[in-house]
């Protein structure tokens, strides 16, 4: 069986598009150790922060952030950031935060911000959590651009998949997506921008600004050399990834990484 397994996984490699593989310049060793610090606290589930320096060593941007336990370095740290911000519960098994209400966002000065930070401690013990809320997280908010969504999964007997799609509701209930078996070439990173059916309102829809194609179609190639890089990550989400106007690039505003048992 997994001679017939090899040969599907050979035979959709023969029969992809002409295209190359390119160099990046990226930090795999920062990548390595973040990832073996992980590994030794025997965690299978990269915390947010642990993620925002894998993809930073891989060329993605994430929005600026800051884990914060008490409300004085919150305030601090917004004022560092910039408001607008966005407000997060934290905690290393909280994988949904938004399944909870954990998110409260268009937050624009320190008052909001001092009840949003009340407001998560209640969401919390409502949440049958036991008090008090571990952390929070402050994040910039990214105001413009268009929600998408970058994924991996293995396929059994195949290998694994890219999956690129327009985020929110196109995601969950339209599941506008497409895949590729990574590793990627820039051929197919480009097709796969296109291959959804939303991906007018990428190009500039009747009128709006057109999204920074090139970075989306690198940052699908950057998680193609992560995944390559590193085959113990077993899952990865960035949702939502905003795509800037052209010339502005994407920037990341949640991350999920999943390593194998």
């Amino acid at each position: 069986m997994q001679t017939l397994f090899d040969m599907l996984r050979y035979r959709r490699i023969r029969d992809r598009p002409e295209g190359k593989i390119p160099s990046l310049d990226v930090d795999r060793r920062v990548a390595e150790s973040v990832l073996a610090a992980v590994r030794a606290e025997g965690k299978t589930q990269v915390p947010f922060e642990d993620a925002a320096r894998i993809l930073e060593a891989y060329g993605i941007r994430v929005a600026p952030h800051a884990v914060c336990q008490r409300l004085p370095e919150t305030l601090e740290a917004a004022e560092d950031i910039g408001y607008p911000v966005v407000l997060k519960a934290h905690a290393p098994d909280l994988i949904h935060k938004s399944d909870i209400g954990g998110v409260i966002s268009r937050i624009s000065n320190s008052a909001e911000l001092e009840e949003a930070f009340f407001a998560l401690a209640q969401v919390w013990v409502k949440a049958g959590r036991t008090p008090p809320l571990p952390a929070v997280l402050v994040q910039k908010r990214i105001e413009g651009g268009i929600e998408t969504i970058i994924g991996s999964s293995e396929a059994p007997g195949i290998g694994r998949l890219v999956m690129f799609g327009l985020g929110g509701v196109f995601t969950e209930v339209l599941k506008d997506v497409a895949f590729r078996l990574a590793p990627l070439t820039d051929v197919e990173a480009a097709a796969m921008v296109r291959a959804i059916k939303g991906f007018p309102l990428l190009s500039g829809f009747r009128g709006s600004l057109p999204a920074d194609l090139p970075a989306l179609e690198s940052s699908l190639l950057r998680i193609s050399r992560l995944l390559s890089d590193f085959p113990a990550i077993t899952e990865l989400d960035l949702n939502p990834l905003f795509a800037l106007p052209v010339g502005h690039g994407v920037i990341v505003a949640d991350a999920r990484i999943t390593l194998g048992a």
